[in-house]
């Protein structure tokens, strides 16, 4: 029998997801009859009537290190599939140095791609987001954003399960089972919980999806919610999709780096913590 705490989290955060969504619809069909309430406070499923942000200019430098790192992923994994080679078998010592890499790799890229999109000027950190003005808000916006994404994660996540076997389990969780001590743990809620929300959204949607709104229009935002999840193991990817395109509709609306960072960190912690719970009680 599955462990009921799992459960009953679960269970407790698609309830609060479904109030997410169902303020959304609320707010959509205000606006459809012109009465949605002037004044209501911002939410993920927000819906008041607002000019959106202005577009900043994404620098050449700082798209093109986003697709060359984007690019190169998708071709190790494209290769990766199509070469005849049987499985390595799991090496948690490997996995360990290759998430310490990992963390200081993209730490690196954070600090290389805002001084690329910003060249140090602090009128282009508010540009795309990363200002230091109203910052509760901004974090307060990211715990409503994450809870608008559990309903549809959770639900791709169970339409996925039978596609879930033992050995494409993502390498954090196996190492985590096989070396479940502080130390392994510190460097998984760093990595995952931290550095990487802070890169992947630099990436995807401040620079990805600010670029092709530019160049693509509307179909931006399902273009970098795809490229996201591609970059992703499979089959997590597909539970992934639900997550991109809500964070790429957080930041469309409202251009707030700091929302989505909290959003994809408070998203990597629990489910962290549910896979925890699940081992070891």
């Amino acid at each position: 029998m599955p462990p009921l705490l799992p459960i009953a989290i679960v269970a407790a955060l698609c309830a609060a997801s479904a109030a997410v969504w169902g303020i959304r619809w609320r707010g959509w069909r205000g606006l459809a009859s012109g009465s949605a309430a002037a004044g209501q406070p911002p939410v993920s499923g927000d819906s008041r009537p607002s000019a959106p942000p202005v577009i900043p200019e994404v620098p050449p430098g700082a798209i093109l290190f986003a697709l060359f790192w984007i690019i190169y992923h998708l071709i190790n994994d494209v290769l990766g599939l199509l070469a005849d080679v049987p499985p390595q078998t799991f090496d948690p010592e490997r996995t360990v140095t290759s998430l310490q890499q990992n963390c200081f790799l993209f730490a690196a890229g954070v600090v290389t791609l805002w001084t690329l999109l910003t060249r140090g000027e602090s009128a282009q950190f508010r540009a795309f987001g990363a200002g230091r003005e109203r910052i509760g808000t901004h974090f307060r916006d990211g715990l409503l954003t994450v809870t608008a994404a559990w309903l549809p994660v959770f639900a791709a996540l169970w339409a996925t399960m039978p596609l879930r076997t033992p050995d494409k389990q993502h390498a954090v969780l196996q190492l985590l089972e096989a070396q479940p001590t502080f130390e392994v743990y510190a460097w998984a809620v760093l990595s995952a919980v931290v550095v990487a929300p802070l890169f992947e959204e630099l990436v995807f949607r401040v620079i990805l999806q600010t670029w092709l709104e530019q160049h693509a229009g509307k179909i931006a935002l399902p273009m970098a919610a795809v490229l996201f999840a591609a970059v992703h193991r499979f089959p997590d990817s597909l539970a992934i999709v639900p997550l991109a395109l809500v964070l790429g509709d957080a930041y469309l609306r409202r251009r707030s780096y700091w929302e989505i960072v909290v959003a994809h960190g408070l998203f990597n912690a629990v489910m962290l913590a549910l896979d925890a719970i699940t081992r070891h009680g």
